[in-house]
């Protein structure tokens, strides 16, 4: 149990250390996590579509998020002091935004044509990662007989 409990107070600490560092840009993203979740309640109530498991789903996709801002800013000082939790922010409020115009949109917002647009254009550049592959074993045999023996001279 103890073990449980460094690793939330590690994981705090974290999350407050990448708070300090990175000025605005952290509570920005934290703010546009928060309007995301909310033009998504928002976006199910008029679809008709609440799900508590979708938004235990998306509550947990947000807290991967600031967990892997927060290892990006303790890798900073390992790769020389590059600004890369800066990069890694913007780049999650970018795709915030975009899931905001989504939402926005899902709920019957009209969204101007530039913005629907980039959307449309986000979602098909979108990646989609291949399912694992299960390894499998392969046995090959091979019969040798003398007359392919005798063609192989």
């Amino acid at each position: 149990m103890n073990e449980l409990v460094s690793l939330f107070q590690g994981l705090v600490m974290a999350v407050v250390d990448a708070w300090t560092h990175m000025g605005n840009l952290f509570p920005a993203l934290l703010t546009l996590m928060i309007v995301d979740v909310l033009t998504g309640l928002a976006a199910a109530f008029v679809k008709q579509t609440v799900s508590s498991k979708i938004s235990w789903n998306g509550m947990v996709r947000k807290a991967t998020t600031i967990l892997i801002v927060a290892a990006s800013d303790l890798l900073e000082p390992v790769l020389g002091g590059a600004d890369i939790s800066q990069v890694v922010v913007v780049a999650f409020m970018i795709a915030e935004g975009l899931s905001i115009i989504e939402n926005a949109s899902l709920a019957g917002v009209p969204i101007p044509t530039v913005l629907s647009d980039a959307l449309v254009h986000q979602q098909k550049q979108e990646l989609k990662l291949p399912a694992p592959i299960a390894p499998t074993t392969t046995t090959t045999t091979t019969t040798t007989t003398r007359e392919s023996i005798n063609d192989d001279r």
